[in-house]
């Protein structure tokens, strides 16, 4: 098997991904640990927090720094560049009267009181998230993958060293949670920050001007003129489940998806954040190149290699494997993570290539998606809660999310001329392997095997099928060189 060529798109996406696999491999090692020290209501918490945090950190640069990728000329880049970095501290600074005066009155409102002691913390979460933010374009326009995965690692590391730490020492509430994530963070984009300072500072000195921001912000204006609001939906869609639970149920629910979303949601939101960093740039270029259709193809391939079984088998698994990692108290957990897993799938492997919409510069297409995954999650959640069920509410967002989801993929499959056969074909060549496995995970299920043997046996099958496709796919590690 040859390397990837020098500069292909495969060897940038696993320079990102192998970062992002060490820092969730990071992440879970410490989760049984964490689960331990710390109960399901202090999870409810930090899943709070970072519902609140995540909504603002995704909107707090008004979305400029998706631009940073565009200019062919770095000095335009660098204006970009500084443009975004500056509304991202103006904003965050802007959130600290707000936050301590309307904060906990709407935390209360939520019937989210455990929040209020630690809301002080959230506008400087956000600015360091914003920053961040930035600072990852930015390092992704100068193909410096190599540093921004060295970067995850470090912000995992960071992040799992604090809570704990605070776990050990007694300190068991959500704030050692929260300390965590605002540690990771720091860390990250300090980082960050260090490692490019002079290349910044260069050109900055030399192109950086006042009025070459305000023609970034002329030029680049339809970002915040439809991203945003985008933005602000997809966010605030995302964090519904966690605000419904609260609202309707407890934090301990709240807690229970925290955890899925830690084990799960949140590395395959990492990993395919890594796929889209690389595809945007990659897109960026073939559609000057004429060459768009290939890239969206080879990048659907390997989107679903990476997702489709091992997501299907937690259909299969999700609760057993809970129980015995986490404790028998997070066996809802698992429920909750079997009822999202289809959901999941449909997002991942659409989300990374929705950045086509900022490529093509038809950021209302985007808007108008947005839109409607708000107003559906809103919906089935809401139903789900005025019946008081938890799993209820989940499976409504979860069909919801398949829907809109499956009819992304569709569109930008048409939208770039990649032929629906051909999806059809890559979708049963990965997901013909799961029968016999499920068949057999089913039986285990029947007749009540013990909840290791079952879980040996999935680890098997997904062993089994990474060595069938890295045999059956000898091009798996020098995918989408046609982008390079």
């Amino acid at each position: 098997m040859r390397a990837p060529p020098r500069g292909s798109f495969a060897l940038d996406a696993l320079k990102l991904m192998s970062g992002s696999t060490l820092a969730q491999v990071i992440t879970i090692l410490a989760a049984p640990i964490l689960t331990r020290l710390y109960g399901p209501a202090a999870f409810g918490v930090l899943g709070l927090f970072i519902a609140v945090t995540r909504i603002l950190t995704q909107v707090v640069g008004l979305r400029y720094e998706l631009a940073i990728m565009l200019p062919k000329e770095e000095k335009e880049a660098i204006n970009v560049t500084g443009l975004a970095l500056s509304i991202v501290l103006i904003i965050s600074a802007s959130l600290i009267p707000i936050t301590m005066t309307v904060g906990p009155p709407l935390a209360r409102w939520a019937r989210a009181d455990e929040l209020i002691p630690y809301l002080w913390l959230a506008p400087i979460s956000i600015f360091f998230g914003g920053e961040l933010a930035v600072l990852n374009f930015w390092h992704s326009r100068q193909r410096h993958f190599g540093r921004l995965s060295a970067t995850r690692v470090a912000q995992s590391s960071a992040s799992v060293g604090v809570q704990l730490g605070a776990g050990l020492t007694g300190h068991v509430s959500g704030g050692g949670l929260i300390a965590g994530i605002l540690a990771g963070q720091v860390v990250a984009t300090t980082t960050l920050a260090l490692s490019g300072w002079r290349r910044m500072i260069k050109l900055a000195r030399d192109h950086l001007t006042c009025a070459g921001m305000l023609a970034a912000l002329k030029r680049y204006r339809k970002f915040p003129k439809y991203n945003v609001w985008a933005a602000l939906m997809n966010s605030v869609s995302w964090q519904l489940p966690t605000f419904f639970l609260a609202y309707f149920l407890s934090p301990i629910e709240v807690g229970f998806l925290a955890l899925g979303n830690r084990v799960v949601e949140l590395p395959m939101r990492i990993v395919g954040a890594s796929i889209a960093q690389v595809f945007f740039q990659r897109a960026s270029r073939a559609k000057h190149e004429g060459s768009l259709a290939q890239v969206v193809a080879s990048t659907f391939r390997y989107l679903v290699t990476l997702s489709f079984f091992p997501l299907m088998l937690l259909i299969f698994i999700a609760p057993e494997l809970f129980s015995v990692a986490f404790g028998a108290r997070w066996h809802e957990a698992g429920v909750y993570t079997q009822i999202l897993a289809p959901w999941i799938f449909f997002w991942f492997i659409s989300s990374p290539m929705s950045t086509l919409f900022s490529v093509l510069e038809r950021q209302e297409w985007g808007f108008r998606l947005n839109a409607a995954i708000l107003a559906s999650r809103f919906f089935a959640l809401g139903l789900g809660g005025y019946l008081g069920s938890a799993r209820l509410m989940l499976a409504l967002f979860a069909l919801s999310g398949v829907l809109l989801y499956g009819f992304l993929s569709i569109f930008i499959m048409k939208v770039t001329g990649v032929a629906l056969r051909d999806i059809a074909g890559i979708l049963w060549q990965k997901g013909w392997p799961l029968a016999p496995a499920g068949a057999l995970l089913f039986l285990l299920d029947r007749f009540q095997a013990s909840p290791w043997l079952t879980l040996l046996t999935a680890l098997l099958a997904l062993t089994l099928y990474f060595i069938h496709q890295w045999r059956s796919e000898p091009q798996l590690r020098s995918l989408f060189t046609s982008g390079s």
